[in-house]
């Protein structure tokens, strides 16, 4: 595991439920705790680049694919009538796997993960997509030039 990876699961772990509603959503909030939570974890993060619906990594796509082939997260799909939508859920493992990953950091960096972490998950998670698309879209301009909407 690693700094972006244990922030991931840290967004995950700061919900109550432990779950984030959507690949479009966890995109976003990733890219926010980047963003407007950032200091000093610059060396770890993720690389985003505008897309379809806003900021988008790759890299932050393949790492949630690992997690979730160690057992750490869980991705379901619901069908809906357009499409589909993902829900990630934290699992016990993960839950672990991050309380043993933390402990290995200096305080200041695990403060600054769970800070990061909890500020977007109660400032972000609970919005609609469309209003945190439009937050992004206004605050980031540059990540909306590829967007479809």
């Amino acid at each position: 595991m690693n700094k972006r990876q244990a922030l991931l699961l840290a967004l995950l772990a700061a919900d109550d439920e432990g779950t984030v509603n959507g690949r479009t959503r966890l995109q976003k909030l990733v890219f926010l705790a980047q963003e407007e939570f950032s200091d000093d974890l610059n060396a770890s993060e993720y690389e985003f680049y505008p897309y379809h619906y806003g900021p988008f990594s790759k890299d932050l796509l393949n790492d949630i694919e690992a997690l979730e082939q160690a057992g750490l997260v869980s991705e379901r799909n619901i069908d809906l009538q357009r499409g589909e939508k993902y829900i990630y859920e934290l699992e016990d493992d993960g839950r672990d796997e991050l309380r043993q990953f933390l402990s290995t950091l200096s305080p200041s960096d695990r403060q600054e993960i769970e800070e990061r972490a909890e500020l977007v998950e109660t400032n972000f998670n609970d919005i609609s997509v469309s209003r945190l698309l439009e937050y992004v879209y206004n605050q980031y301009e540059s990540y909306a030039e590829e967007s479809v909407l």
